[in-house]
């Protein structure tokens, strides 16, 4: 083929290429809600799909959560933008991943720390309350001793009191050495599950940096997957963000934002969410045809 012909041949090809693209855009945000009025006019259905059982928490208690979550998007925008229906499009998993062992085991460890802590104050400061009696009775006992001494010594009354004194003395030191060998082994024991709080936690920190995403939202899957939570906010958090993305959000620099890349317990839309809501939503059908054919070919080139 010459070159005229090839360039004959390309310009041939640019219509079929623009159409293929525009159809690719049509795709990539999907019929419906691309025919809509705007981004928001076309309520999303979502379903739970899969729970790992692991998570120890019931379907109704993450639905709960997901109402949670839509209300972050729905209250600025007075819309209802999403709907729980079993039969809905869009699914949302939990999974467990190696994060969610982690922060478990790290929340564990957390609340075994801080009952030893208790533990151990509550011997010491009981030790101490000990040693108080004891060295009053010690001095009170070395005084009376003292006394009768250098008075020739005590009445039999007297001796006979001194020596159930010296007795006692004698148990009160016995108490006192086996309570102190107890806040040792507490302590040892305190300072073995900080250790190992430590290291889960360092562990737990290395995972999380390694797999920064508490949740991904796969379009071309109509799913969303939930891996990691710490609680209940940051799980709302989590799935708001999420739901932001199914809307057609991108990230934003807004550290405080739904839609910041990292994951917060944040469970309210900032003024930046809500400016970004409000575009989306505004959008008309050319605006979104132009940004989706952008991030198609985004897409391609990145492939």
């Amino acid at each position: 083929m010459d070159q005229q012909n090839q360039h004959s041949y390309r310009a041939c090809l640019w219509p079929f290429v623009i159409i293929a693209m525009l159809c690719g855009a049509l795709w990539y945000t999907g019929f419906p809600r691309l025919l809509a009025k705007s981004a928001c006019d076309q309520t999303i259905h979502y379903r739970i799909g899969s729970i790992d059982p692991l998570f120890d928490k019931t379907a109704e208690k993450f639905k709960a959560d997901l109402i949670n979550a839509e209300s972050v998007w729905e209250k600025p925008s007075g819309k209802e933008l999403f709907v729980y229906d079993p039969a809905g499009r869009l699914t949302v998993n939990f999974i467990y991943d190696e994060r969610q062992t982690l922060s478990n085991e790290v929340e564990t460890l957390v609340k075994s720390a801080e009952s030893g802590e208790q533990s151990y104050q509550s011997q010491v400061q009981k030790y101490q309350e000990l040693v108080t009696q004891y060295e009053q009775k010690l001095s009170a006992y070395n005084k009376d001793v003292a006394y009768w001494n250098s008075h020739g010594g005590a009445p039999p009354a007297e001796y006979t009191r001194l020596e159930q004194e010296r007795q006692d003395l004698v148990a009160m030191q016995a108490t006192l050495s086996k309570l102190a060998s107890k806040v040792n082994v507490t302590v040892k024991q305190y300072n073995q599950t900080v250790g190992e709080l430590n290291q889960t936690s360092s562990q737990y920190q290395k995972t999380r940096s390694s797999k920064p995403e508490e949740g991904i939202y796969a379009e071309s899957e109509h799913k969303i997957d939930i891996y990691h939570y710490s609680n209940e906010d940051e799980l709302v958090h989590t799935i708001a963000h999420e739901f932001g993305h199914a809307l057609g959000l991108d990230h934003l620099n807004d550290q405080d934002a739904i839609m910041f890349a990292n994951t917060s317990e944040s469970t309210e839309a900032t003024e930046t969410d809500i400016v970004a809501l409000n575009r989306l939503c505004s959008a008309s059908l050319a605006d979104r045809v132009a940004e989706n054919t952008r991030k198609l070919i985004l897409n391609l080139r990145q492939q």
